[in-house]
């Protein structure tokens, strides 16, 4: 039951994808940082990452956000965030973010999706900002773990050939809906 997937020497036979290659090490760890993504996004699936015999990520299905997020990072990452939920017009946003004052001093633990899928978006980026101005201690970012739906014809998903950035068309509506749903979390 389910599916198993094992790679070995991916590019062998494509010498010009193998010269662009990082070192074994760089490259497992943004493999692994895709995958606790993609877990991150299906909690209800199971993930389990091994390489040779060292297991990378271990996570088993579970019933929400919460409890991936408690897989993934810990009870003292969970402590520190709260529920965030907002919907207006067939929008919606749903995910946790951190509690005031605490904060991390990087903006590694920003995760978004857009309906459903891991994406990078300096709108949502800056929103976070914005909901979070004057609440931090100083030099700390917010952590979010945020989930927007839409309806797919108000998000352009081809913007970058890796699927990772979005272009919205009403980019305005969808910083006002995350500024208002942080804040009123």
């Amino acid at each position: 039951r389910g599916t198993r997937v094992e790679v070995r020497d991916l590019f062998f036979n494509l010498p010009a994808r193998r010269k662009f290659l990082r070192s074994a090490a760089s490259e497992l760890t943004a493999a692994a940082k895709l995958l606790t993504l993609v877990a991150l996004g299906h909690p209800a699936v199971r993930f389990h990452v091994v390489h040779g015999t060292r297991v990378i990520l271990s996570a088993p299905a579970v019933a929400g956000l919460r409890e991936r997020v408690f897989q993934l990072f810990g009870k003292d990452a969970l402590d520190r965030l709260c529920d965030v939920a907002c919907a207006e017009g067939g929008y919606r946003l749903d995910g946790l973010a951190s509690k005031p004052p605490t904060g991390r001093p990087d903006r590694t633990r920003q995760h978004f999706f857009v309906n459903g899928r891991p994406v990078q978006d300096r709108t949502l980026q800056a929103a976070i900002q914005q909901a979070y101005r004057g609440l931090l201690e100083r030099d700390a970012r917010p952590e979010a773990f945020l989930f927007l739906t839409v309806p797919y014809d108000e998000v352009d998903v081809n913007v970058h050939p890796a699927k990772s950035e979005v272009r919205f068309r009403d980019s305005q509506r969808v910083f006002g809906l995350v500024v208002r749903g942080l804040e009123a979390s």
